[in-house]
């Protein structure tokens, strides 16, 4: 059967953060109507409003960034999510994605978990949910093979 396999990796809190907000940013991009909304109001009224406004758009802009920020922190402090942040090594299989934290400690996750898989210069991403995903870099595949065995199996599941 042929599988690839992967180094141990640790992805880094902040670098989970900044992804983190990048999807949510994607994903939820309507909730930045808003204060939008509430600018053109301001400057359709015009006077006072229009600073008040436009300083309530951007405190709800920040409160906003901040709220999903602490949430994908908060996610690396709780023992739940834990298991995201340790040094962990994948294999590939047509049937299933194997999660190792040693040689005889691990679990097997199906392909249906996987929502969608998306490809950034570096890395790939495996979306769970909202907030939780897998990022592989691309230098943890061991060899060349793997990392073209994986992109063709997200392709065949059609999560790529």
């Amino acid at each position: 059967m042929l599988s690839s396999k992967t180094k141990k990796y640790q992805v880094p809190v902040n670098t989970y953060v900044k992804i983190g907000l990048s999807n949510v940013i994607k994903d939820w991009w309507w909730a930045f109507l808003v204060p939008l909304v509430l600018i053109g109001i301001g400057v359709a009224i015009g006077g006072g409003w229009m600073w008040g406004l436009l300083i309530t758009s951007l405190i709800l802009t920040i409160l906003y960034l901040v709220f999903w920020g602490a949430q994908f922190y908060g996610l690396s402090q709780l023992p739940q999510g834990k298991v995201l942040f340790e040094k962990l090594s994948y294999e590939f299989e047509p049937k299933h994605i194997k999660i190792m934290k040693s040689q005889k400690e691990g679990m097997v996750m199906p392909w249906e978990n996987i929502k969608k898989v998306s490809r950034s210069k570096d890395a790939f991403i495996l979306k769970l949910s909202l907030v939780q995903y897998i990022h592989l870099p691309f230098d943890i595949f061991q060899t060349e093979n793997d990392l073209k065995h994986t992109e063709k199996l997200f392709e065949r599941k059609g999560l790529l």
